[in-house]
Formats: C-alpha cells, sequence, structure tokens
C-alpha cells in the first residue's frame, strides 16, 4: 500500500465515524457494522460498501505502520485513569466528593424533617 495522506486517513475516519481515541477492537467493530449494512447483497449500496473497505483498509495499514512511544509520558497518556488509580488521587477525590455529599444529604434530611416534608415510616 502507497503512503497515505492526511486527507485520506481522514476521510476514513469520517467514513467509519470514529472518535478520536479508538482501540483496533472499536475500529474493527465499526467496520463490521457499516460493512454488514452496506453490503450489496443486503440491498446496500456499493459504492459506499467500497469506500467502508477502502477506509479499513486504509485504517489497519496505519494502525500496523504506527510507531510506539514506549516511555512514562505516553504510557500516562495512554491510561490516565490507570495511573490515577495507581496515584490514588482518583480514589481520594471522589471519597472527598462522596463525604461532601453525604454530610450535604443528612442537613438537607433533617431541614426536611423539620418541616414535616419527610416522614418516617
Amino acid at each position: 500500500m502507497h503512503q497515505i495522506s492526511l486527507d485520506e486517513f481522514r476521510e476514513a475516519v469520517e467514513t467509519l465515524g470514529l472518535l478520536s481515541l479508538s482501540s483496533r477492537d472499536d475500529v474493527r467493530r465499526k467496520y463490521l457494522k457499516l460493512s454488514k449494512k452496506y453490503h450489496p447483497d443486503r440491498g446496500g449500496s456499493i459504492e459506499q460498501f467500497q469506500k467502508i473497505n477502502r477506509a479499513y483498509e486504509i485504517l489497519t495499514h496505519y494502525m500496523d505502520s504506527f510507531r510506539f512511544l514506549f516511555n512514562e509520558d505516553e504510557f500516562k497518556r495512554q491510561n490516565p485513569i490507570l495511573v490515577s488509580l495507581q496515584n490514588n488521587s482518583w480514589i481520594k477525590d471522589r471519597m472527598i466528593d462522596l463525604k461532601y455529599l453525604e454530610k450535604n444529604f443528612e442537613e438537607a434530611s433533617l431541614k426536611l424533617k423539620k418541616k414535616g416534608l419527610i416522614v418516617q415510616h
């Protein structure tokens, strides 16, 4: 396959309706869904089917030729939640949020009970 242009790449991404951050499995699932929908044997458009196949060919070639950065910054960029979990910052932030919500919920419940808007059974 020839070196693809940026325009070909953009068109392939748009044809498959991909998000900017997609895995190889995401691309394959989109391709299978669209190729099934537009398959000529199922009443689909031959032109659209060929366009979908070409888009998949371009993107799989791109993914196969992709050069990976094996460094800490790239790992963090690709796995932000995992890195946050390992640092416990995400969990700590959520715990603070939960404690704040719990406190405010209790205060709001007491006010509503005092006003007679909540009846305990």
